[in-house]
């Protein structure tokens, strides 16, 4: 898990996913009813999400806490699927 890895001195961030947390909007179902909601909607939110993992990479890397050449991403069912989307993402 995260804190176990955490305890061997990596760094992990979770970000929240589209329709989860600060990523739930109000006018919205949440978790994956959310997804579904924007995707009848014709909104894409992967490209957005990832654009701010990005961001957010960045950010880590800039102020020296990531080495860009170790970093990772991960998840379990939606968020593995959005990990894919972010790690294909980045060179």
């Amino acid at each position: 898990s995260g804190n176990d890895l955490a305890e061997q001195g990596f760094l992990c961030v979770s970000i929240d996913l589209p329709g989860h947390g600060k990523q739930q909007r109000d006018d919205e179902p949440n978790g994956i009813a959310a997804w579904r909601y924007r995707t009848d909607y014709r909104e894409d939110f992967v490209k957005p999400f990832v654009k701010h993992s990005q961001e957010v990479i960045s950010y880590l890397v800039d102020q020296g806490y990531s080495d860009p050449d170790k970093i990772a991403a991960c998840g379990t069912s939606r968020g593995g699927f959005i990990a894919l989307h972010v790690a294909a993402a980045d060179p």
